[in-house]
């Protein structure tokens, strides 16, 4: 197996070393009843925690993800193609609540074909039909998007504010503080989004 693949889809998907930086659960404390010292967890520790069963859950695909391609060209055609199908199938899961992104989704799939596709001509079709996919749901959420901000009255305020502001620079002479047009712009249109949000 091609180990910058394994590493591909290990990094792309932005689930390693994570553990480095997540908080240890407080230590038990011990209680005394009696002659009996017992462990008594903290509060935080006996929390069921969303965020830790999803940081759970991501550790153990990202395991998944990594055993499978060390281990993908050692495995008969069949079960590969089922455990490969088994990966898409939490792939579109993670996307459908946002815990992976469309692009880390993207570059799993394409390492999943190129190990699962061993004919040349079918591989590059398979591929050009997930840059087809990728392209028609990026179009569908950008339609989604423009869509949300066209009922959003912050929105519709900074666009008003935006067009006025535009006009106001474009007919300055000189612009303040010696800066050049484009980033005197910039930071007005700035500081008129962050006022429409504010409100």
């Amino acid at each position: 197996m091609n180990r910058a693949v394994v590493i591909l889809a290990a990094s792309g998907l932005g689930l390693g070393g994570l553990w480095l930086a997540w908080p240890r659960p407080p230590a038990p404390v011990p209680v005394r009843t009696g002659a009996t010292a017992v462990a008594v967890p903290r509060v935080a520790a006996t929390v069921d925690s969303a965020a830790v069963r999803d940081y759970q859950q991501r550790e153990r695909f990202g395991q998944d993800v990594h055993d499978f391609f060390a281990r993908a060209r050692t495995l008969d055609p069949l079960t590969r193609q089922r455990q490969a199908d088994a990966l898409r199938e939490e792939l579109r899961r993670r996307e459908a609540d946002r815990s992976i992104s469309a692009g880390e989704s993207m570059n799993l799939q394409i390492a999943l074909v190129r190990v699962t596709v061993d004919d040349p001509q079918a591989q590059a079709d398979a591929l050009a039909a997930l840059g087809a996919q990728f392209h028609t749901d990026a179009e569908q959420a950008n339609q989604a998007w423009l869509q949300q901000l066209a009922s959003d009255p912050q929105f519709q305020r900074y666009k008003q504010d935006e067009r006025r502001i535009v006009e106001a620079v474009m007919a300055m002479p000189v612009i303040p503080g010696g800066e050049s047009r484009d980033a005197y712009l910039r930071e007005q249109l700035q500081q008129a989004r962050e006022a429409a949000y504010r409100h």
